[in-house]
């Protein structure tokens, strides 16, 4: 499911050495929070590209009943 709205982040570092590093003075746990606004782009344009469709249908089948009522009083 995707995420529509405010989204809150919290991040916790947890410095670690690697085999026998040792590093002084050792460096602290740090924690950041964040919160930002998450939109859901990909299924916005999907739902974009399929109303358009849907109004370009209905607009190119009023036009052809136009054009199909003219043509058919003109050979009258």
């Amino acid at each position: 499911m995707w995420q529509l709205g405010r989204l809150d982040i919290d991040v916790e570092l947890r410095p670690e050495t690697s085999g026998s590093q040792v590093l002084d003075p050792a460096p602290s746990p740090a924690t950041a929070a964040a919160r930002l606004w998450v939109v859901p782009w990909i299924a916005l344009t999907a739902l974009a590209i399929v109303v358009l469709a849907v109004v370009r249908r209905r607009r190119t089948t009023k036009l052809r009943r136009r054009t199909d009522a003219t043509a058919a009083a003109s050979v009258i």
